[in-house]
């Protein structure tokens, strides 16, 4: 079967729409399928083709000045998407609102050629009414065609679900369910040898608990709220891992904090074998991809408890959550959270078995292809 994968982004852009994605073409692939992937080409200095990855140009001033990841695509892009829409037996769209995922919804009836949309994102609580607006206008419209163009619609995750149910106005029986998975094979928990290695091997003091961010530098990511947060916990050490809007805005190295911009899949594992938490403090987040690695890896998450997924894996001991406040009283909680270590040594433990029996990357590699091979029939 010949595959086309659409995404807004795609490595070495920073995200979990990207990630999922590229499980998705990696899988694909191994199994024997021929996949092409045409995403934008962010950052500008990404090569504009890389085998079967193809990135167009695009106008990204949206997140870069609003933190809102909606490229917009020209002629190039519409090109390529035509072009990948020909070639493919059948299309797979990552999220409702993408140019891509649109282009491919006017392309792929045309050429008779089912598409699949898989949504992730959930609908975002932006600070801004007007943009918290635009975005359900833009569900109600925009996401509504495309999802009645698809062949089939799918929901990634909780959020996904609520926004093709809620904001879309979707009927339940209309949305197939695939969950992420992550490679628990290769997003394992450290020895205490390795763990003590990779420490000092990464800079990291023994002495000191050390909190790691992995995501777009973006204000709904929480992003400078980590770097106010360490000014509050000198005992502690904090790694920021991404890129984003807010690079030029926060330090990138601090007495007790330290930025990468971007990390492979090899160091990211690493990061998370060698920290003793992952604290995301982000809003309106579907089921973060990071949060998954991290509960493969055994690493203890810390989350706001505004969030639903939070919420939902707190009431399961799957992690600690500390209410939303400003920073040093967000300091304080954390603070808190880390001091019973035996606690959460006890809650990444029970993630790990969650992580092993929910998460499965094949299982998602295998029901996808179904549904591909099904409305490609």
């Amino acid at each position: 079967m010949r595959i086309g994968l659409v995404t807004h982004y795609m490595p070495p852009h920073l995200g979990g729409v990207e990630m999922v994605a590229r499980t998705l073409y990696e899988g694909y692939r191994a199994a024997g399928h021929e996949v092409r992937w045409v995403a934008s080409r962010v950052p500008r200095d990404a090569p504009r083709r890389d085998g079967d990855l193809v990135r167009v140009g695009c106008v990204n001033l949206a997140e870069r000045f609003l933190d809102v990841p909606v490229p917009v695509w020209g002629l190039e892009g519409v090109a390529e998407i035509r072009r990948l829409v020909a070639w493919a037996d059948a299309v797979h769209a990552q999220d409702l609102l993408y140019a891509g995922t649109t282009l491919a919804a006017l392309w792929c009836p045309a050429l008779r050629t089912p598409l699949v949309i898989t949504q992730h994102a959930p609908f975002v609580v932006y600070p801004s009414r007007m943009l918290r607006g635009i975005q359900a206008a833009a569900y109600r419209s925009l996401g509504r065609f495309n999802a009645g163009r698809a062949a089939a619609v799918v929901a990634g995750t909780e959020g996904g679900q609520r926004v093709l149910e809620h904001a879309v106005g979707l009927p339940p029986d209309r949305i197939r369910r695939i969950g992420n998975g992550v490679n628990t094979d290769f997003f394992v928990p450290p020895s205490p040898t390795t763990r003590a290695r990779l420490r000092q091997a990464l800079g990291l003091r023994a002495d000191r608990p050390v909190l790691l961010f992995v995501g777009r530098l973006a204000p709904r990511k929480g992003a400078r709220r980590v770097w106010e947060v360490s000014t509050h916990l000198p005992g502690f050490e904090f790694v920021m891992v991404g890129r984003g809007p807010l690079e030029g805005d926060l330090p990138e190295r601090t007495p007790n904090l330290r930025r990468v911009a971007g990390a492979s899949a090899e160091s990211l594992r690493d990061l998370y074998q060698a920290a003793d938490a992952l604290l995301l403090p982000s809003r309106g987040e579907g089921f973060p991809l990071v949060v998954q690695e991290a509960m493969a890896s055994a690493l203890p998450v810390i989350a706001r408890a505004e969030e639903p997924y939070a919420r939902a894996l707190a009431d399961a001991f799957l992690c600690r959550v500390f209410p939303e406040g400003d920073a040093a009283a967000e300091a304080t909680a954390i603070r808190a959270l880390m001091g019973d270590p035996a606690g959460l040594r006890a809650m990444a433990g029970r993630a790990l078995e969650h992580a092993r029996e929910r998460f499965s990357r094949e299982r998602q590699i295998r029901e996808s292809l179904a549904l591909l091979a099904g409305v490609s029939a």
